[in-house]
């Protein structure tokens, strides 16, 4: 679940940050790089579930 996890969270976060750059709405930019963190730390949850 994790791995699904984070990949829609990047996904989101991918999605917001094209919509930021479109509509020059850097508040918008900056969620999408919280968003981006979100999800690598997810990331590193599932690898170390795995590693497990």
């Amino acid at each position: 679940m994790k791995y699904y996890e984070g990949a829609s969270q990047e996904y989101q976060a991918m999605v917001n940050v094209l919509q930021g750059y479109e509509r020059g709405n850097k508040n918008q930019i900056e969620k999408s790089e919280e968003q981006f963190d979100l999800a690598d730390t997810t990331f590193q949850e599932f690898g170390e579930m795995m590693r497990k």
